[in-house]
């Protein structure tokens, strides 16, 4: 202060002094030397400075000044919010832009080539590499989408996985809402197309993606957890039979039959019959795991429900006689090993054989009348790709890799219905 009160003017060096300390807003702004500009020129120039001064005054001034700035009481300020390699990434350049309309119109085109679209997204993700952390996490879920049209499921799994580490690193909550469910709904679907291939660990994580995203997909907010998945089972009844099944390849088949029932519930809410059956169907699957008796109930009053079954759309229809046969010959074997009477077992036994016999000779009829169209090959995971016509028979039902694979029936189930066979063939 005694300085500044002096009657004659600043020297030229305390003027150039005074322009080069920041003030005190700047360093309330700014808590750390790296955060000043220029902080380093600043200390430079005040030690050149005090070396060419000749004035006292001057002199205690700028060593002052320099003191000040190379103490450890400034470089002990705190750390900066932000390092500087947080700035913000410079934006997409003209020619990234083209490139990225270029591989999102060949995958989501009306000519969508998968095949042509994945070298074209490659190249986009490694363009992108210097954006933020949303913009890159959309970009790999839409390559695990195309790895999973084009059936590289483990390509697709591991696409997912990095865009769902993105969205919950910091800065993916600026992402669209809608991205992580669908990140997590499409891992747990690729997941669900290795069916009995996943290893033990997959599988797991499969059924928590699935719960994850239903969560996520709730419409209301909830007080509960349970509530929130409800919620989100009713928007995407689909996802809900899917995450059934899920939990029944990881070996939680007690909640996999709550689950299947309330996709069955809402299939029916919405109009759709064929796919609540199916559904109340494997929830009677799920029950003979751990309470054959009880299994055995749900199984035979879902037929009471195929009753209820009409429209126009065979291939489902198909699909609901295919499974009606299947839960026969499940009931059977519960029969047969203690849940029921021997002679009952016999009659879902042949009941069984008889509808998929009735199933194959309509199809192969329908077939001559009109020849199926022969369809793309897609990633399996879903209700509407269960065993139809001509991909399920008695004798299909024998064999123990069908009723594993193909079937994913619970281990104990699979050896109720073998002893069935087992001992009818004596």
């Amino acid at each position: 202060p005694s300085l500044l009160s002096r009657d004659d003017r600043p020297s030229t060096t305390e003027t150039r002094m005074m322009m080069l300390i920041p003030s005190a807003a700047d360093i309330m702004e700014s808590p750390h030397p790296a955060q000043i500009p220029h902080f380093e020129s600043i200390r430079q120039d005040s030690s050149s400075i005090l070396q060419g001064s000749t004035s006292s005054s001057s002199n205690r001034m700028l060593q002052a000044a320099t003191d000040w700035l190379s103490s450890s009481e400034f470089s002990l300020l705190p750390q900066p919010a932000f390092a500087e390699t947080d700035m913000a990434p410079a934006p997409p350049t003209n020619g990234e832009i083209t490139l990225l309309r270029q591989a999102f119109s060949t995958f989501y085109g009306a000519n969508r080539d998968a095949e042509a679209a994945e070298p074209l997204l490659t190249q986009v993700i490694q363009a992108w590499e210097r954006q933020s952390a949303d913009e890159k996490a959309g970009l790999y879920r839409v390559r695990g989408d195309c790895y999973a049209a084009l059936l590289q499921a483990d390509k697709a799994i591991a696409d997912y996985s990095t865009a769902i580490d993105l969205l919950k690193s910091p800065g993916g909550e600026k992402a669209d809402p809608a991205e992580l469910p669908a990140s997590l709904l499409g891992r747990a679907r690729a997941i669900r197309s290795l069916s009995t291939k996943a290893t033990k660990d997959q599988a797991s994580q499969g059924a928590k993606d699935y719960e994850e995203a239903l969560i996520l997909s709730s419409r209301e907010e909830w007080d509960t957890k349970q509530e929130l998945l409800e919620d989100g089972a009713r928007t995407n009844p689909y996802a809900a039979w899917e995450y059934g099944m899920a939990l029944r390849l990881a070996g939680n088949t007690e909640k996999a039959k709550d689950v299947h029932l309330l996709a069955s519930q809402f299939f029916e809410d919405i109009g759709d019959p064929a796919r609540s059956v199916i559904s109340l169907m494997d929830a009677g699957i799920d029950n003979a795991d751990y309470d054959p008796e009880a299994g055995a109930k749900l199984i035979g009053s879902s037929f009471k429900k195929i009753k209820l079954v009409e429209g126009r759309d065979i291939p489902l229809l198909q699909r609901v006689i295919a499974k009606e046969g299947e839960s026969r010959v499940a009931l059977a074997g519960l029969y047969w090993t203690g849940a029921g009477d021997k002679q009952d077992a016999e009659s879902q036994l042949g009941l069984a054989c008889e509808r998929l016999d009735q199933l194959e000779a309509d199809a192969i009829a329908r077939q001559k009348i009109n020849p199926p169209v022969v369809q793309a090959a897609r990633m399996k995971f879903n209700i509407d790709d269960i065993p139809g016509a001509l991909d399920i028979s008695c004798s299909r039902l024998r064999n123990k890799e069908y009723l594993n694979d193909r079937l994913e029936w619970p281990a104990s189930l699979q050896q109720r219905v073998n002893k069935l066979y087992a001992l009818k063939s004596k």
